[in-house]
């Protein structure tokens, strides 16, 4: 009788601590952090007690689960092998230790919340979802439309403006935010859901035009069409909707062009100072990185302290001065998810980051839910140019609003047990 009522109630107090986490995401991304982390250890107390019955699970959900655990194992392994009291990059390994904790006990999550109907209505996802991206959004026009503020930061370190990587975090948990409300309303029955769907698109995307980052400015407005294109699966209707939605983003391409135009012009420049040889640019700097990264990179299947990897790379700086921009990221990381990886858990690292990508693509397909694709289209256009699973911010965004979709969705199959 007990574990049936835990069973029951658990679920519902993992998904309020994760709708609490994803609602603070533009306040204090911290308290996402500990939302997981709460959220995480009620999930794995409750999976402690029949694990039998947790572990009967789909291929595609085993899979996504597997790949969740390896991710976040791999980055405490890591930590707990190279973190020493004489390392150097100290807030860089603190970010795995905060990213690995969240990856490891988000995989419990996902066994919990997936595995019973929480609501009756997919309605009730609505609540939290628009909440917190409303919120989000406020804040985000207070900031850029109000204080001016060039590129804002939202709650990234400390709502500092101008700090490195601030308005970068800001446009990621925007486009993470903005993609689960606007999922959650494609799933509800609301009657005038897509006039509301394009009206929280163009606030979002307005939102995302603030902060300046240019990988968020092109994955918005790509993912919101996919997931357009994924829900009707009536073509016809789907012909008609896609002109109205590039209209708006046309208009909304108008309303920002100047600060657009700068943030590609900008662009342009780097890549062209990059071809000279000079590398202390945005973009300059992360060809570097990339460069640089793989250069350092130990060729079988041992893993590397970021010392190594930093002390590699300022020999390369000495033999090329390219390389000097890198030194600036040392105690971060290589902005690029691949290069990351491979530059410090080598190959493994590289397979289980493959691994996950492929396993959250079969879930989509197991699913029957084409709709997860957008998640891991925007990881992937993120990776690129970023890394994603690392310290608290960014995985904080992706992990709340994923797992709380992947509990929507959850629902239809839950009733057809």
């Amino acid at each position: 009788m007990i574990e049936l009522l835990l069973r029951r109630y658990i679920p519902i107090i993992i998904f309020i601590f994760l709708s609490l986490g994803f609602i603070s995401l533009s306040i204090d991304p911290h308290i996402a952090n500990k939302a997981i982390t709460i959220a995480g250890l009620l999930s794995l107390a409750l999976v402690s007690f029949n694990v039998r019955y947790y572990l009967l699970l789909s291929k595609g959900m085993k899979c996504f689960f597997l790949s969740l655990l390896f991710l976040g194992c791999l980055n405490l392994l890591w930590y707990g092998y190279f973190k020493t009291p004489e390392a150097i990059y100290k807030n860089a390994y603190r970010g795995y230790l905060e990213a690995g904790k969240m990856l490891f006990f988000s995989a419990f999550i996902l066994l919990v919340i997936t595995k019973r109907e929480i609501f009756s209505s997919y309605n009730y996802f609505l609540i939290p979802a628009l909440t917190g991206h409303i919120i989000l959004l406020i804040r985000a026009f207070y900031q850029g439309a109000y204080l001016n503020i060039d590129r804002i930061p939202l709650s990234a370190m400390d709502a500092v403006p101008g700090t490195m990587g601030a308005a970068t975090i800001a446009a990621y948990m925007i486009t993470f935010s903005s993609l689960y409300a606007l999922l959650t309303l494609l799933k509800s029955n609301l009657k005038y859901r897509l006039p509301l769907f394009f009206i929280i698109f163009i606030l979002s995307f307005s939102a995302v035009t603030m902060t300046g980052t240019r990988s968020a400015i092109f994955t918005l407005p790509l993912i919101t069409a996919i997931a357009l294109i994924f829900s009707y699966k009536d073509k016809r209707k789907v012909i008609k909707i896609i002109p109205v939605f590039v209209i708006l983003v046309l208009a909304c391409g108008l309303l920002f062009n100047k600060a657009i135009t700068s943030r590609v012009n900008l662009a342009y420049k780097d890549v062209e100072l990059y071809k000279k040889g000079k590398a202390s640019t945005s973009i300059g700097a992360r060809f570097a990185m990339l460069e640089g990264g793989f250069l350092v990179t130990e060729k079988d299947l041992t893993w590397q302290s970021l010392e190594d990897r930093g002390r590699k790379i300022k020999q390369l700086s000495q033999e090329n001065k390219i390389f000097n921009s890198v030194s600036a990221y040392l105690d971060v990381h290589m902005h690029n998810e691949w290069i990351e990886a491979l530059s410090t858990k080598g190959i493994i690292g590289i397979i289980i980051l493959v691994f996950f990508y492929i396993s959250l693509a079969y879930y989509s397909f197991s699913e029957k839910e084409p709709l997860i694709l957008t998640f891991l289209i925007a990881m992937l256009l993120f990776g690129i140019s970023d890394v994603i699973m690392h310290a608290k911010p960014i995985p904080s965004s992706w992990l709340t609003t994923l797992l709380l979709f992947c509990s929507l969705i959850s629902e239809r199959r839950n009733r057809t047990i």
